[in-house]
């Protein structure tokens, strides 16, 4: 994936949040040929999974965001269980440091912690430390 501009950044996460306001099973109920590679944002979708395999700086730049405009549980819980998990699992030291930092920014993040499943003890016990710190703005 080429340079992307902050313009694009911020279309990318538009998109991405458009696609994760409403579940796979609310989506079917109303279409029933309902696929995510046929919905018109999962462009989105792909877009930060490559973006999380290629380019990790750009990555938590879109995540970071992401968690900055979540509106609700379902959307903070697909950050969490999608790229969030897949950047702490990718590049773990690395990742852990750009978590402080976005989770210090923005305590709401938290809520996307929470649905972080990871099994590395190094990993976890940092992730249990944010979460009982900030236990208190969790939804």
């Amino acid at each position: 994936m080429g340079y992307l501009t902050e313009s694009d950044i911020f279309q990318l996460v538009a998109a991405w949040l458009h696609f994760h306001q409403t579940t796979s099973a609310e989506k079917l109920a109303k279409h029933n040929d309902w696929a995510p590679e046929n919905d018109p944002d999962w462009w989105a979708v792909s877009a930060l999974m490559d973006l999380v395999d290629s380019d990790v700086e750009t990555a938590w730049k879109v995540v970071t965001l992401l968690c900055k405009e979540a509106e609700g549980a379902l959307e903070y819980a697909n950050i969490g269980a999608g790229p969030l998990e897949d950047l702490l699992h990718g590049e773990p030291l690395r990742s852990l440091q750009y978590l402080d930092e976005m989770v210090e920014d923005n305590p709401m993040a938290i809520n996307a912690v929470a649905c972080v499943w990871i099994g590395d003890p190094s990993i976890r016990k940092h992730l249990d430390f944010l979460l009982e710190k900030y236990e208190h703005l969790r939804r």
